[in-house]
C-alpha cells in the first residue's frame, strides 16, 4: 500500500479511536494548549530518547498515547493532572512491554482535557536504526 494512502487511513482509524479531537474549546487557549513538539525527530531508539513537549494554559488533565501506523498504542502514558505551563514526556522508543519498538513512523497523541473543553493533539514521530 503507497504511504500516503496508509497515512489517511492510520489517520481515520486515529480519529475514530479518539474522537473528532475538539468537542469544545472554550476553556483552552489555542495558542498554548495543544502546540506539541518533540526532539529529536527523528530519534535512534538504540542510543536516545525523544521528548514530547507541550504547553498548557491552564490546570488540565492530560493523556499521551503514542501509535503505531496501523493504529495499534505502542505506549500510553497514563492520564494526570498536569500545571500550567511547558511539561515534557520522555519516549525512549519502547513499547509497553520495554521492548525498542521497530524503525519507522509513529504518532503521539496527547489529549488534553479541563472542565470546560477537549483538544487533541497528533505529532509524527520518526524512528530510526
Amino acid at each position: 500500500m503507497k504511504r500516503s494512502i496508509r497515512m489517511i487511513i492510520t489517520l481515520l482509524l486515529l480519529t475514530a479511536l479518539i474522537g473528532t479531537g475538539k468537542v469544545s474549546t472554550a476553556g483552552l487557549n489555542l495558542w498554548q494548549d495543544g502546540q506539541v513538539s518533540n526532539y529529536p525527530n527523528p530519534f535512534d531508539s538504540r542510543r536516545e530518547s525523544t521528548t514530547i513537549i507541550y504547553r498548557l494554559s491552564g490546570h488540565s488533565e492530560v493523556r499521551v498515547r503514542i501509535f503505531d501506523l496501523f493504529g495499534n498504542v505502542v505506549r500510553d502514558y497514563p492520564q494526570n493532572i498536569v500545571n500550567p505551563g511547558t511539561s515534557k514526556i520522555v519516549w525512549d522508543g519502547t513499547d509497553e512491554s520495554g521492548q525498542k519498538v521497530s524503525m519507522g513512523g509513529y504518532l503521539a497523541v496527547v489529549e488534553i482535557e479541563n472542565s470546560n473543553a477537549r483538544l487533541s493533539s497528533v505529532r509524527k514521530i520518526g524512528v530510526v536504526h
